[in-house]
C-alpha cells in the first residue's frame, strides 16, 4: 500500500534546475526520490563524464531517510565537464514499485539527468574569465583563502583537471593565466 501525495511509483523530485555548477572541490550529488526507496536498488545508479573515462563515486544515503540519495564522488573532476547522472529502470521504492524515469505514471523508465561542473577560474559563474575573476584571485592570494586556489593543472583548456594543493604559487597563477586565455579567445598550450 503506498501513502504517499505522489503514485506509489517513485519519481525523481530532484530537478536539474536545482543545481548550480558542480563544485571541483569535494562533490556531493543530493536527489530526492517521491516515495521511500528500495536502497539496495541504488547500486544500480551511474555516473558519466563526457572528459573523463572513469569516475570513481558511491552512493550513500540519509538513515534519517530514505526518499534521498547522496552521490559523492571520489575522483578529482574535470573543469567544465559535463556529468551524466543515469538512474536506472530498475530502482525501486520500499514497496517494490518500479521507478517512473519519465514521470508518466507508468514504472520501467530510466531517466539521465545532465549536471556541469564548474570551470576552473570563473570565480562568479558568469561564463567569462574576466576582470572580476582576476580580482577574486588576487584577494583571494593576499588573504590566502585556499578555496579559490586553482592549481596544479593538467589537461587542455578549459577542461583543466586540478589537483589542489592548499597554498599559491607559480601553478595557481599558470591556471588563470591559461583559462584567462581560453576564456578570451588566445591560443593555450596543454599541461
Amino acid at each position: 500500500v503506498c501513502f504517499s501525495e505522489y503514485n506509489c511509483e517513485p519519481i525523481l523530485l530532484t530537478d536539474e534546475d536545482d543545481f548550480t555548477f558542480i563544485s571541483l572541490k569535494n562533490p556531493v550529488l543530493t536527489f530526492e526520490f517521491s516515495v521511500t526507496m528500495d536502497t539496495l536498488s541504488y547500486s544500480g545508479i551511474t555516473l558519466q563524464s563526457t572528459v573523463l573515462p572513469n569516475i570513481v563515486y558511491h552512493t550513500e544515503n540519509d538513515t534519517g531517510s530514505i526518499k534521498t540519495v547522496d552521490i559523492v564522488i571520489e575522483s578529482i573532476l574535470a573543469s567544465k565537464d559535463i556529468l551524466t547522472v543515469v538512474f536506472p529502470s530498475t530502482l525501486q521504492s520500499s514497496y517494490n514499485d518500479g521507478f517512473d524515469g519519465n514521470g508518466d505514471g507508468i514504472a520501467g523508465d530510466a531517466l539521465n539527468f545532465t549536471l556541469y561542473t564548474e570551470t576552473l577560474a570563473d570565480y562568479n559563474d558568469d561564463g567569462q574569465i574576466d576582470i572580476y575573476d582576476l580580482d577574486k584571485f588576487t584577494s583571494s592570494w593576499y588573504a590566502k583563502d585556499y578555496d579559490n586556489e586553482l592549481g596544479p593543472i593538467s589537461g587542455t583548456a578549459p577542461h583543466f583537471i586540478p589537483t589542489f594543493d592548499s597554498t599559491y604559487n607559480i601553478e595557481d597563477m599558470s591556471a588563470l593565466l591559461l583559462m584567462w586565455n581560453w576564456g578570451n579567445g588566445f591560443a593555450s598550450p596543454e599541461m
